[in-house]
């Protein structure tokens, strides 16, 4: 592969990113992940396509800001921000950048606990995916049914996430056959659900949900803080 390749496949290679990230200097977003190139963040606002502004993003002691502009949206989940790096200096600072994220990735990947995301929305695990992983956490995802337990039995869990709204299984019922069987009842469990229902949260208790949480009011962010107070990390 010619050098030229190599660097723009460098320049796209996308990494999970959970630092701060602000629009204009004043407009909380929430990042999923990011490259040289540009970043995705998850918002509800809405930009027109083309829009150029200032972002501002910080990890650990580390901040960049740079121009960028909206090159796709989905409106009322995020937006694809390509940064703007016309001369050279400021694709050295996006560069240096980059950099200090993957070593901040590298020192977290000793942990590397392992999730169990079983969701049949493409979308939610990706952006829950890509928060776990910035987290450094290794995840491995299903969309439900008799994969769950031979993914287990293959790349065993330290914890599950489970929704209870799947739309092709019972999650209840799934729930509550990985909590009675004597391989995965031990796997602490956080499930989660679309439907504000006490009758839900009660049915998700009663078989031993280790935490339960209504999706309408929890983000990924809060979805990795109940997982950490879960494991021993």
């Amino acid at each position: 592969m010619n050098e030229s390749k190599q660097k723009d496949r460098r320049q796209y290679r996308r990494f999970p990113f959970n630092g701060e990230v602000k629009i204009s200097g004043k407009i909380p977003v929430e990042p999923s992940d990011i490259s040289e190139a540009g970043i995705h963040v998850l918002t509800r606002r809405s930009l027109m396509l083309g829009t150029d502004f200032e972002v501002s993003l910080s990890s650990q002691d580390k901040e960049l800001t740079v121009r960028a502009v909206v090159q796709n949206k989905q409106e009322g989940v995020g937006m694809g921000l390509v940064f703007v790096a016309e001369d050279p200096a400021t694709k050295e600072k996006i560069r240096n950048f980059m950099e200090d994220i993957k070593a901040d990735l590298a020192r977290r990947s000793y942990k590397k606990e392992r999730v169990l995301l079983i969701d049949d929305d493409v979308l939610f695990r990706k952006v829950c995916r890509c928060k776990f992983m910035s987290e450094g956490f290794s995840v491995t995802e299903s969309s439900g049914g008799v994969e769950v337990t031979e993914l287990i039995d293959t790349s065993p869990a330290d914890v599950i996430v489970l929704n209870l709204g799947l739309k092709h299984f019972d999650g209840l019922n799934m729930l509550c056959m990985l909590k009675k069987s004597l391989t995965y009842k031990k796997i602490p469990l956080v499930a989660f659900s679309t439907a504000e229902s006490e009758e839900t949260e009660e049915k998700a208790k009663s078989a031993c949900a280790d935490i339960y949480l209504t999706a309408t009011i929890f983000s990924s962010s809060d979805l990795v803080r109940k997982v950490k107070e879960l494991l021993p990390l």
